[in-house]
């Protein structure tokens, strides 16, 4: 019954919601927002997935379900802000919380994160963290190449973190190569 209710909530809220990113199939334009109106917005999103957390002890499908909302949630606000700190944080808090939950799709809304990223006025470190995000993910699908691609961009911008993760993925690529090799 709980999970029920969660579902018509979330279907309710993300019905009211009018769409405003004109994709490549040409819907409606994107209406710019003024700053203080986008902050609005965000601070908004964050009450609303906040509201919808699960508890520590909720069921795995309840977990789920707020995933995929924070998934969706974090997506639209992303792609209808970019360039813009707001969207980036959006994506960067939403691929953070994805992460913590070993979601698969952490490495996509961290990429997304980094599309969407303004030249200035984010924190560097978050960067950081994505581009280990994505590193990540290439690792999962046996992308050596395209993590420490991801490793060298994050270097200069969390140089610990960058100097924790590497024997990692240097380790993670020795076990790949050894499961490839003929006994």
């Amino acid at each position: 019954m709980k999970q029920a209710l969660v579902l018509v909530v979330i279907a309710l809220a993300f019905a009211a919601c009018v769409p405003t990113y004109a994709g490549e199939s040409g819907g409606p334009a994107v209406k710019k927002l003024t700053p203080d109106e986008r902050k609005r917005r965000f601070e908004a999103l964050k009450k609303e997935l906040e509201a919808f957390r699960p508890a520590q002890d909720a069921e795995r499908d309840e977990v789920l379900v707020y995933l995929q909302q924070v998934v969706d949630a974090s997506t639209k606000f992303a792609k209808e802000n970019p360039k813009t700190a707001e969207g980036f944080e959006a994506a960067s808090s939403g691929a953070m919380q994805l992460a913590a939950r070993s979601h698969p799709k952490s490495f996509e809304l961290a990429q997304l994160a980094l599309d969407v990223a303004p030249a200035a006025g984010v924190d560097v470190r978050q960067i950081g963290f994505c581009w280990l995000l994505v590193a990540n993910g290439c690792v999962v699908k046996n992308d050596f190449p395209g993590a420490y691609a991801a490793m060298e961009k994050m270097k200069e911008l969390a140089p610990d973190l960058y100097e924790r993760a590497m024997p990692t993925i240097k380790e993670q690529e020795e076990k790949h190569k050894a499961s490839k090799k003929p006994e």
